[in-house]
């Protein structure tokens, strides 16, 4: 699901925005996707008193921005295509 939204993201944005808005909103798509980026590495070298258990707690943490963008795009599902 987050893999989808990396990718369709950013063609979603320049598909529906208004011409004028598009590329200021691609931008801070991108701001967004590497201040993500710098919280999951903080958030990943801050979990390590989980032992043998630590990479588990890890991996498991993915799945917090995944299980929020299915339901979001359950609750907002995308409408057609305006073209």
């Amino acid at each position: 699901m987050i893999a989808v939204d990396y990718t369709v993201g950013n063609a979603l944005l320049t598909e529906w925005l208004p011409k004028g808005e598009d590329s200021k909103r691609q931008s801070h798509l991108l701001i967004y996707w590497t201040i993500g980026f710098i919280l999951s590495y903080i958030a990943g070298t801050l979990i390590t008193g989980f032992g043998a258990y630590t990479w588990q707690v890890i991996l498991a943490t993915g799945a917090v921005p995944a299980i929020i963008t299915a339901l979001f795009r359950s609750f907002f599902p995308l409408p057609a295509s305006p073209t």
